[in-house]
């Protein structure tokens, strides 16, 4: 009897592996046989889901027999759905041709979730900006690139580099990332766009409100994400050259190659800038950048890891000078980021990250009659980081997706300002975790926790930290350097024309190395400022609340409120006469709404406008800030139905208060009543070659312009007059 029921027992488990043992195999291709890489391919009713490699394929093993459907969907195209049936044979070799959806409503976005999610499919407020958009708008470096988003505005530091401030908060409230990871090197507290490069960039994701349950210190307003290029082709090589008034002269070079088993991106670039005007009493004499910088991924056809190696340096110089001073900064950027992950099952995936960075500023003033090197003022910093982060990333279910992260980083810290030249050093290790959740074709829900532990501070007590680890536990904890940082974001959408989006979410900001350890004695002034080593981290409470219209599937029209309130502000204080250091005392909101429209009216045509209402104001000093209140934008883009002439018209109005720097007192001083508009204007005219001549295939010609009403405004920059600029590509793949 026993021998019997052990015979039918295998013979049940051999059936059942027979049941479950087929497969589904393919390739995702547009309409014209182009292969789709990274393609979504979801079995639904399963937790099955994976992606197209590089040349569109896809692969589904060890299924059970029975009917699936299988949804597959890529950025730019209309989804599809079509039945399989797995009740008798495998299905191979399946061709899924995508039809293009001119709409462009979906785009891959990464900063939000820290997962590729569709900008359809998450709960917060997101820009993207596409590497064709940057391209066309002539801009030089990442400052430029996104000078004309509305929530985002441009400020100007008094040695020429240019930091961006989100919906009316300081820029050192908003983090910049490149592909994911902080960017290593601020000049006074704050990260300068200017340096960075635009030659390896893909696209440029901002998202604004909180961001610290993701992304940890500094991201209290927004952040913005850098994401550079991969290798698409088995050969790719591109040359640009550029040219501008004042003095623009810009040239890089790109190479790549896509094989089964490894890619390789390689590119440099050179760029100068002349004398321009940039704002109240500076005046850029000069910059030049030289950036290298590349990629090797290791990715194995069959295997279940990847690698990945990503690096790159960048020399940046700019001298810049005012009435009586010279100004000369030069930056040195190194920055390697090796990675390895592991699938070992189609829904989950382990990541390992490194990481080692280093940021050289030499910074020098002079006195321009006398040529006078002022020692006092000038100052040489550097910065390292060396990090590592593990990440777990798995898929529930088709609709319950979470992710998992432990990191640890040790930075170190050397300025002759900073303890008399000595090096500082912090730990700093974090815990967080993401959860996705579809709870029906309607309604889903993104969560996310952050826990930080950070070994700088000396004396931190954060009530709110403890306040959870009671309620959690019953007791209270000693918080010295614990920082918790929680989200919340929801997305309703009752049709498919119609979305509701909200979200909260807590930011914190660590003090930074200067406003610990500062130490500047300057006799010859009268002063002498210190850092204080009791300082704790500055916070703010996001909200953002929105909803998303789809009109006839022509007119997409969004609105979007929020309100941040910025508490323990880092501020100048005296401690007595003649001595300076900082305290947190300060405390401040933003608040405000936008709206967006954008019309499709053909599929060669699209129309763009925006306005957003801003108000910022101090709560300790009683006094508005210095922000646009009103800012507006509209943009029109026309394409030829072979995409071989484009054209794009960008505008922006906006008011501000009017500001001028009084050298005499060393003070901006701000006239309310004076809110005037400032109207811009840019063109950009875009020619391929192939639409000329089969044998031009390959060249691009870009004639633009920038600013062409000429505006112009000693007081009130940063703004250069009309300036044109000039572009010519080649592009050659296999």
């Amino acid at each position: 009897m026993r021998q019997i029921f052990a015979l039918g027992l295998c013979f049940s488990l051999y059936l059942i592996a027979l049941a479950s043992n087929y497969s589904i195999s393919g390739k995702i291709v547009g309409e014209d046989g182009t292969p789709l890489p990274r393609a979504s391919v979801l079995l639904e009713g399963t937790k099955r889901a994976t992606l197209s490699d590089f040349d569109g394929n896809f692969e589904f093993q060890q299924l059970a027999s029975g009917s699936y459907r299988l949804k597959t969907s890529y950025v730019g195209y209309e989804p599809s759905i079509i039945g399989i049936d797995l009740s008798r044979n495998d299905v191979k070799n399946i061709t899924i041709k995508l039809r293009k959806n001119y709409l462009m409503l979906d785009q891959i976005v990464v900063t939000a979730t820290r997962t590729e999610r569709t900008s359809q499919e998450i709960a917060v407020p997101t820009i993207v900006l596409t590497e064709k958009e940057i391209r066309e708008n002539g801009a030089k470096d990442v400052a430029e690139a996104i000078s004309d988003r509305l929530g985002v505005d441009l400020r100007g530091g008094r040695t020429g580099g240019q930091s961006a401030e989100i919906l009316g908060a300081d820029p050192k409230y908003a983090l910049v990332l490149v592909d994911g990871e902080p960017l290593v090197g601020k000049f006074d507290d704050r990260s300068e766009l200017g340096s960075l490069s635009l030659d390896r960039v893909e696209r440029i994701e901002i998202v604004k409100g909180p961001g610290s349950s993701l992304y940890g210190s500094e991201a209290m307003s927004g952040v913005i994400n850098i994401i550079t290029k991969r290798p698409q082709k088995p050969l790719e090589l591109s040359t640009e050259v550029k040219g501008g008034e004042y003095e623009l002269g810009e040239i890089s070079q790109t190479i790549s190659s896509h094989h089964d088993d490894w890619s390789i991106l390689l590119n440099g670039s050179s760029m100068h800038q002349g004398r321009t005007p940039m704002r109240d009493y500076l005046t850029m004499i000069g910059k030049d950048r030289a950036d290298f910088g590349g990629k090797i991924l290791f990715h194995p056809e069959n295997s279940l890891w990847s690698g990945e190696i990503d690096g790159g340096f960048t020399n940046n110089r700019e001298i810049s000078k005012d009435a009586s001073i010279r100004y000369e900064t030069r930056v040195l950027r190194y920055d390697y980021r090796p990675s390895v992950s592991f699938r070992y099952r189609p829904w989950a995936e382990v990541k390992f990250k490194s990481r080692f960075s280093q940021y050289d500023r030499l910074y020098d003033v002079f006195v321009r009659k006398s040529g006078y090197h002022d020692m006092s003022q000038s100052n040489d910093s550097r910065e390292r980081l060396l990090s590592a982060e593990l990440d777990y990333n798995r898929q529930f279910s088709a609709d319950y997706t979470a992710s998992f992260g432990l990191s640890l980083a040790q930075s170190d810290f050397d300025a002759a300002r900073v303890a008399w030249g000595a090096v500082k050093k912090n730990i700093v290790w974090s815990v967080f975790a993401q959860s996705e959740k579809k709870w029906s074709d309607q309604f889903r829900t993104e969560l996310g926790l952050r826990f930080d532990h950070n070994q700088g501070f000396q004396n931190f007590e954060d009530n709110y930290t403890q306040s959870i680890a009671k309620f959690l536990t019953g007791y209270f904890v000693k918080s010295k350097g614990n920082f918790l940082s929680p989200k919340i974001a929801a997305m309703y959408s009752p049709n498919d024309w119609l979305k509701f989006r909200g979200s909260v979410g807590r930011g914190f900001r660590a003090p930074s190395w200067i406003e610990l350890y500062l130490t500047f004695p300057h006799p010859a002034v009268g002063y002498e400022a210190y850092g204080n080593p009791n300082l704790k981290p500055e916070t703010s409470t996001g909200y953002n609340f929105g909803s998303e219209i789809l009109i006839n599937r022509r007119l997409l029209w969004t609105v979007n409120a929020f309100y941040n309130d910025f508490r323990d502000q880092i501020e100048d204080t005296t401690v007595r006469v003649g001595i300076l250091s900082y305290t947190n005392i300060g405390r401040s909101y933003t608040r405000g709404f936008e709206s967006n429209w954008k019309w499709y009216q053909s599929r060669y045509m699209t129309t763009s406008a925006g306005y957003q209402y801003l108000e910022a104001y101090n709560l300790s000093a009683h006094s508005y800030l210095p922000h646009p209140r009103h800012t507006g934008n509209v943009r029109l883009d026309f394409h030829s139905a072979d995409d071989g002439i484009g054209l794009a018209l960008r505008g922006r109005v906006f008011q501000r208060y009017d500001q001028r720097y009084d050298l005499t007192y060393g003070l901006y001083t701000f006239e309310l009543s004076k809110l005037t508009p400032k109207p811009i204007l840019d063109v950009t005219l875009t020619l391929n070659g192939n639409s000329i001549n089969s044998r031009l295939k390959g060249i691009r010609f870009i004639l633009g312009g920038t600013n062409l009403l000429d505006y112009t405004n000693e007081y009130y920059g940063p703004f250069t007059g009309r300036r044109s600029f000039i572009s010519l590509s080649y592009n050659y793949a296999q």
